[in-house]
């Protein structure tokens, strides 16, 4: 993603509807859906770093805690993706 070279927060919201269409577009049941989910999660948990604003990471878990799901636990992403939903309980933790 071009705002974690370039730092530019409109990069960043530029590419949070493109991520959101993204799923629109993938069937629940698409291969890729897993790791979309959790590029969304990462945006957004970006975002609230930069600007706080809770309903941002609180939809960050909720797309975390979906993509594992979605990911058999034998995939090398699964770990990843669990991983990424504890980054997002320990910011949570970090701002109450």
């Amino acid at each position: 993603m071009r705002f974690e070279y370039g730092g530019r927060v409109a990069d960043l919201e530029e590419a949070i509807p493109i991520e959101r269409a993204v799923l629109e577009l993938l069937p629940e049941s698409h291969p890729k859906r897993p790791l979309k989910l959790g590029d969304l999660a990462s945006s957004l948990r970006t975002r609230f770093g930069l600007g706080g604003r809770m309903e941002d990471l609180d939809e960050s878990i909720t797309l975390e805690r979906n993509a594992p799901v979605l990911q058999p636990e034998g995939h090398p992403a699964h770990s990843v993706l669990l991983a990424d939903l504890a980054v997002a309980f320990r910011r949570a933790l970090s701002t109450v």
